[in-house]
């Protein structure tokens, strides 16, 4: 039984596959992330599940039919064209929304809302400050709102010059043809459409042209499809390590059978086995990405640590897999043909 737990050459190189496929992972994960975020600053912080409505109807508070439809989604409401200044928005979240890159301060909270509370949050290039008794202010109005917090991301966009202000704090639209973006995840963006715009004649969806990276690549190939490649590219290479680790141990597993070893137990012990080299490498691919990305880390460690997961407990399931389907192919016939 020692020699089953004996390292030998294709454990090493099995776990520097892993540790390189862990690594790989991670680093496509990061991408997907950064392409996220510039396709949204490339679209005034819009991502590609946001809906543009506009309502069409004087008097029509689409703040409340947002809130009874989407009180259990997380979501973020943009009110525009509430000024003449373009950059100028109304802004309403709920829930853990993905927020604007911030350079300092904070954005809205909850009891910002609930309070009715005077603030705003400000592109990092906003000229129109007024600074009070030590605290900065942006007027809308002839009325002073307290800046909370200073956006700002990696290069230049509009985000830059875009100054949001608490929506519960406006007063009701009196005229027709008034903007709102919803920004959330697909199902808010489905249950928009589903009930929201469909049953409900004042509010018409607008078809907006995006901007950014995301546009270039759904013309040429679909996400779907890219995400299919990488998943196969993913498993075939994930079958092929597999087959020759499984290959360098059929010696080891003839003669353990030989000595009158279950089968069973001889690859209940191989699958252990590589369940502990699975965890180690996948351990240490994960803190090799950290320490030299300890910085993005951080700042999307929740996006980052379900990447992580999903990847890990995808290996688990699919090599157990590979497991059930290797065992029958190794009949008593076949182990002695490999002592010979």
């Amino acid at each position: 039984m020692k020699y089953l737990k004996q390292p030998k050459i294709e454990d090493i190189i099995f776990i520097v596959f892993l540790i390189v496929s862990c690594l790989i992972l991670l680093i496509i994960g990061l991408y997907s992330i950064k392409q996220s975020e510039m396709d949204k600053l490339s679209n005034d912080f819009y991502s590609k599940n946001s809906i543009h409505l506009l309502v069409n109807e004087k008097k029509y508070n689409l703040f409340d039919e947002v809130e009874q439809y989407l009180n259990n989604h997380e979501f973020i409401l943009f009110k525009e064209h509430i000024s003449s200044n373009p950059n100028l928005k109304g802004v309403y979240s709920n829930g853990d929304i993905d927020i604007p890159p911030l350079i300092k301060g904070t954005f809205f909270e909850k009891e910002d809302y609930e309070r009715e509370r005077k603030v705003a949050v400000i592109g990092r290039d906003v000229k129109e400050i007024v600074v009070k008794n030590n605290k900065s202010f942006i007027y809308f109005n002839n009325i002073p709102y307290e800046i909370i917090g200073v956006m700002g991301g990696p290069f230049k966009s509009k985000l830059d010059y875009s100054i949001y202000i608490n929506l519960t704090t406006l007063p009701k639209s009196t005229s027709t043809n008034v903007l709102y973006v919803i920004d959330g995840s697909r199902k808010t963006k489905h249950t928009v459409q589903k009930f929201l715009i469909k049953e409900n004649k004042k509010i018409v969806e607008l078809d907006i042209e995006r901007k950014g990276s995301s546009v270039i690549i759904n013309e040429n190939i679909s996400g779907n499809l890219l995400n299919f490649l990488f998943l196969l590219i993913l498993l075939c290479s994930n079958i092929l390590s597999f087959s020759f680790w499984i290959y360098k141990k059929r010696l080891l597993i003839s003669v353990q059978y030989l000595i009158g070893l279950n089968l069973l137990f001889i690859f209940f012990i191989l699958a252990k086995n590589y369940l502990l080299m699975l965890i180690f490498s996948f351990g240490v691919g994960f803190l090799l990405f950290i320490a030299f990305n300890i910085n993005e880390y951080i700042s999307n460690s929740t996006e980052l640590n379900n990447i992580f997961l999903t990847g890990f407990a995808s290996y688990i399931a699919l090599n157990l897999v590979l497991f059930l389907i290797t065992i029958p192919t190794f009949s008593p016939i076949k182990l002695m043909k490999v002592l010979k």
